[in-house]
């Protein structure tokens, strides 16, 4: 039937009509924007930890607690995913950037790591929320056969943002700032300035989100077809110009229009299909892998450059060979403060390992074996293994397409943020974890990666392929 004479359409197929253009490519730009500050917010604070630990007078206790506290955010997770999946995604991340903006600026402003703790948990609890919400928006902003395309961009994109903050880094923290503020009592230095500008992509994601629409994916399973076909026109119009009209003038209605019910009747009912078959295998898959995924990527990153800036000042302060593991724990104790990385606030070998490594899995996006743990001598190749335990952190983007297509949308978003919920949740344990037993057991840690790897794979052979998705 032609458009012409045809008025009334399946949801699916009005979204096709829209096109793939401008308004896509913005919703990417943005979505990629807010991946980034989030990126740059949680996991380029390890830096910060790190450069600021000699002026803090930091323990590797401290240090622990410190880099942990932006995966606090995590405990926030389900009440964001709520509000996503009644309120709409595009608000929960106009506030989880707008708010976690303000207490990231904040940070850089620490008179000690308590207030600098403070700050971080305050903040991430609203910015990490960002992270799963825009993988859902981003998810319902494009046509179905351009999704996992998009998703993996905006990973790729997510990777890619570990290398610009070791890049951030080498620029700002060699800069000689010294600007004593009275009221605060502190000196601005160079760590305090790169903790500031992380902070500006959260701004600046917040107010790319009031260009874009609200989910029409979402609006139409409120049961809000007016609504739902407004945001169309105007995404057709971003799409395809004034060239001819939007053909679309009514919807089929869906079958998942969500019942007005009580606030714990309407969390029950988002809850529950996710553990009752038949999504109930697919969901201990899901949330198995993605807290497996994330755990150790997270991990890792929390914790790369303080470990690696550890062994390269042992390896330059003794001529005594070693592995990873005795590298690292040589010059360290427990309740000292780290006073021996005091002459410079982050080796540069550090950053230039970081940046190199996140080159690789952003840009190159390759794979390699998953064992963590050598007992090579040679402390340069003990580097590079310990840097491609983050190799896990490429399966993120593909488990974020698993869940935008094996979840209904009326929780989907809350699917998402509860997988990553409980995935942060062992990383901020874990986190903490290796602050206490780095020092006594720093083998079993890499031990235990290595079998947790092994796992995963025997898992993710049970996944469906994606051609049975795309239904």
């Amino acid at each position: 039937m032609s458009h012409s004479v045809k008025t009334t359409w399946d949801f699916e197929e009005a979204f096709d009509l829209t096109g793939n253009g401008r308004y896509n490519y913005l919703a990417l730009f943005a979505c990629s924007v807010i991946c980034i500050a989030v990126s740059l917010d949680i996991f380029g604070f390890s830096v910060v930890v790190d450069a600021a630990a000699c002026d803090l007078e930091l323990t590797i206790q401290q240090v622990g607690l410190l880099v942990s506290a932006p995966l606090v955010g995590i405990l926030f997770a389900y009440p964001w995913g709520y509000l996503a999946d009644t309120q709409g995604r595009r608000l929960a991340i106009l506030i989880s950037t707008s708010v976690g903006f303000v207490f990231s600026a904040l940070s850089s402003f620490a008179v000690n790591w308590q207030m600098m703790l403070a700050a971080k948990v305050v903040g991430s609890s609203f910015s990490l929320s960002s992270l799963t919400l825009i993988m859902t928006y981003l998810g319902e902003s494009v046509a179905s056969k351009h999704r996992n395309e998009y998703l993996f961009l905006m990973n790729s994109v997510n990777l890619g943002a570990e290398m610009f903050s070791f890049a951030l880094a080498l620029i700002l923290l060699p800069l000689p700032i010294s600007i004593y503020l009275p009221w605060l009592s502190i000196t601005f230095v160079s760590w305090r300035l790169y903790t500031f500008v992380m902070s500006l992509p959260l701004g600046f994601g917040a107010l790319l989100m009031l260009s874009l629409q609200e989910s029409p994916k979402f609006l139409f399973s409120n049961g809000e077809d007016d609504r739902t076909l407004a945001v169309l026109r105007k995404i057709y119009l971003a799409n395809c110009g004034k060239k001819s009209q939007y053909p679309v003038k009514a919807l089929i209605k869906s079958n998942d229009i969500k019942e007005n019910t009580s606030f714990c009747g309407s969390l029950v009912r988002q809850t529950l299909p996710m553990f009752t078959p038949p999504l109930l295998w697919r969901t201990l898959q899901l949330f198995y892998l993605i807290i497996l995924v994330i755990a150790v990527n997270n991990i890792s990153l929390m914790w790369f450059p303080m470990m690696l800036d550890l062994v390269f000042n042992s390896i330059e302060s003794d001529t005594v060979s070693g592995t990873f593991c005795e590298n690292l724990v040589r010059n360290v104790t427990m309740s000292r403060p780290l006073e021996n990385i005091c002459q410079e606030p982050v080796a540069t070998k550090t950053l230039a390992a970081g940046l190199l490594t996140s080159m690789f899995f952003g840009l190159l996006n390759l794979s390699v074996t998953k064992l963590a743990v050598t007992v090579l001598k040679q402390p340069i190749a003990s580097v590079v293994f310990f840097a491609s335990i983050q190799t896990v952190g490429l399966g993120i983007g593909c488990l974020a397409s698993y869940f935008n297509d094996m979840y209904p949308t009326f929780c989907r978003s809350l699917a998402t943020s509860l997988g990553f919920m409980l995935a942060r949740l062992l990383a901020l344990v874990g986190v903490i974890v290796i602050g206490d037993v780095v020092v006594h057991h720093c083998n079993l840690i890499f031990y235990t990666a290595s079998v947790g790897f092994l796992s995963g794979i025997a898992v993710a052979v049970f996944l469906p392929p994606d051609k049975q998705l795309d239904t």
